[in-house]
């Protein structure tokens, strides 16, 4: 790798920004698995509605946000020539100052305990399909409950040091509800087994109008 930027430089800054904006992106699926399998309430939902389709569901989601997490905490550089967007050559290319170093240093530890729990399950199930492990079940990628928060604060936590020290200012709270989100659809949800039951306890005219509203 070439020589270490400021953390002021153009390329350092659109490195942070770019960083940011792939921690909004992860955050946001951490949250939708979360809203749906991680509480009484979303599997309540799930059992009542379309069982199938939110197990499947769940399966892609952290297949997808182990992944994911492989993949920015991969090393700085493939075979001493490629270089990765990683957290370890966000570290490794730019001149933090020490007292920045120092708190990234700190969160990167949180981050590499995290990625230890993981990689199993990318590097043989996920990136690729080991014979022996695929053959055999084994499952992989298992953390203990509350890890995956851990984890998140601390990438969150990481943007925002970053972040100043590149803009002058904190990136700010993460927050990825919005109209429209995974609340919403649970709500959507709820209504639907509303209905579903009220149209099984009604009859005659009453029926028929929610027969056509179902048909709308």
């Amino acid at each position: 790798m070439s020589k270490k930027i400021s953390p002021k430089d153009v390329g350092a800054r659109e490195m942070v920004k770019h960083f940011c904006q792939y921690v909004v992106g992860l955050k946001a699926i951490h949250y939708i698995g979360k809203e749906l399998f991680a509480n009484d309430e979303g599997r309540k939902l799930m059992e009542q509605t379309a069982v199938s389709f939110f197990t499947d569901m769940n399966g892609i989601l952290v297949k997808y946000f182990i992944l994911e997490i492989a993949k920015i905490t991969d090393p700085a550089v493939t075979k001493n020539t490629y270089e990765n967007f990683t957290i370890a050559n966000l570290l490794e290319t730019i001149n933090w100052p020490e007292s920045v170093a120092h708190d990234l240093a700190r969160l990167n530890r949180v981050i590499k305990d995290f990625r230890k729990r993981i990689k199993g399950a990318r590097d043989k199930l996920l990136a690729h399909y080991d014979k022996n492990t695929f053959m055999s079940g084994t499952v992989l990628g298992t953390f203990p409950e509350g890890d995956d928060d851990k984890f998140m604060e601390a990438l969150e936590e990481m943007c925002n040091v970053l972040h100043k020290a590149s803009f002058g200012s904190i990136f700010g709270d993460i927050v990825v509800g919005m109209p429209g989100d995974v609340l919403d659809l649970k709500k959507t949800l709820k209504r639907a087994i509303a209905f579903n039951k009220l149209f099984k306890e009604s009859s005659g005219e009453a029926k028929l109008r929610l027969f056509k509203y179902l048909n709308a």
